[in-house]
């Protein structure tokens, strides 16, 4: 409202090195003369990139700044912000990210393989179980824990079997003890 002297004034509000670190703004006039702003950017850089877009206020990026430029009636104004604050939140969420990720991959394989091993347990004894019941142990059995997973749910079938085959074992004994008793005594 108070023309290009207010406008020029409330840039030059800007020019402060707090707020120089984060923001920029430049007003040219024209001829691409800066006529107000910290916005070190030349004037044939300014017309070189609202040339090439298309349109006027197309947000561009120039020595790490975010800048968008506004036409007004008698002069071009070029505001901005520094993307320094972004790519350094950027970098920590990628450090971040990277060392999460490689946490819970590490944290996965180890309870993975805890897992596996605690299983690979319960199938050797198994194993072992069953070479001491082809060994002639007829009465080896394979334990059994309390969680109740699917090696124990075998484990409880395998027992069962065995015990079939224990008691078929023994009838088949019997059979033969009493065709032994009898061929000796007929």
């Amino acid at each position: 409202d108070g023309g290009r002297a207010a406008l020029i004034d409330s840039i030059s509000l800007l020019d402060k090195p707090a707020y120089r670190i984060r923001q920029a703004v430049g007003l040219y006039d024209r001829s691409s003369m800066r006529l107000a702003g910290n916005l070190e950017l030349s004037p044939d850089v300014l017309v070189l990139k609202q040339d090439s877009q298309q349109t006027s206020s197309s947000p561009w990026v120039h020595n790490g700044q975010w800048l968008r430029t506004h036409n007004l009636d008698d002069a071009t104004i070029v505001v901005g912000r520094s993307l320094r604050e972004i790519e350094k939140i950027q970098g920590t969420l990628i450090r971040t990210l990277l060392m999460a990720g490689f946490g819970v991959t590490v944290i996965s394989l180890l309870i993975g393989y805890l897992l596996s091993r605690r299983v690979l347990s319960k199938l050797d004894v198994m194993a072992s179980t069953l070479d001491d019941v082809a060994s002639g142990n007829t009465m080896a059995r394979v334990p059994v824990s309390s969680a109740d997973d699917q090696i124990d749910r075998i484990s409880m079938q395998v027992n069962r079997h065995l015990e079939r085959l224990s008691e078929l074992m023994a009838t088949t004994r019997n059979t033969i003890n009493a065709i032994a008793h009898d061929l000796r005594t007929p």
